[in-house]
């Protein structure tokens, strides 16, 4: 996604074109954020049974510090996303001192959270990183802002609503079949794994569809 939007983002910059600069990062920003949700979801759910099952030779019987890293970072993923894009329109737009002073915010924040949580587990640690980066990513759309290039509106704009509200439903569908078997070693784990996922998906893709379809009437009205 990066790759295809940065040429398109400098082409707009160098034209001083900052209105269809600012549609297409928003497009960007809205794709990214349509994936990332329900994966951010997904992972937060299944870490500990993704770990046992990759590093752990096949085994869930003991919860992992590996599985709470993954799961916190899984967390921070959605923040990571938007900083990196806004990130990139930056660098479209030759803003050389905001994006040194975004990284440089973005690793000082990291450092005195560290300091602050990471001394007393593992787990804070871990959030320092992913905190960090949803604090910078709100300073980026900031900064965009005052660049005339909005895209701050695009996090809550009705296609990144419904995958917010379709990937609830999932993790919650995910979550209930994941704790409905108690196989947690061997070909049991992973078959206890897929089928969590595999509800879990069906259930996303539902929500999106019943969704969609009950927008048309009120699309069709306000068109009329």
């Amino acid at each position: 996604m990066l790759g295809v939007l940065t040429p398109q983002l400098a082409e707009f910059a160098t034209k001083g074109d900052y209105q269809s600069l600012s549609e297409r990062l928003s497009f960007g920003l809205r794709q990214s954020l349509v994936i990332i949700i329900p994966c951010t979801v997904a992972l937060i759910i299944l870490a500990q049974p993704l770990v046992g099952i990759l590093l752990n030779h096949l085994n869930d019987s003991t919860q992992l510090p590996a599985g709470t890293v993954l799961a916190i970072l899984s967390a921070g993923l959605p923040g990571f996303t938007i900083f990196q894009l806004c990130v990139r329109g930056l660098q479209a737009m030759q803003r050389a001192a905001d994006v040194f002073g975004l990284y440089a915010l973005q690793n000082a924040a990291t450092i005195v959270l560290c300091i602050v949580l990471g001394r007393h587990s593992l787990a804070g640690l871990t959030a320092s990183v992913s905190i960090a980066y949803a604090s910078a990513a709100v300073c980026a759309l900031i900064v965009l802002a005052a660049r005339h290039v909005s895209v701050a509106p695009t996090i809550w704009s009705v296609h990144v609503r419904r995958s917010v509200y379709a990937s609830l439903a999932m993790g919650v569908v995910m979550a209930a079949a994941w704790a409905t078997p108690t196989w947690t070693r061997g070909g049991g784990l992973v078959a206890r794994g897929l089928l969590a996922m595999a509800l879990g998906g069906i259930t996303y893709v539902l929500f999106v569809l019943v969704a969609q379809r009950g927008s048309e009437p009120t699309r069709r009205k306000v068109q009329g």
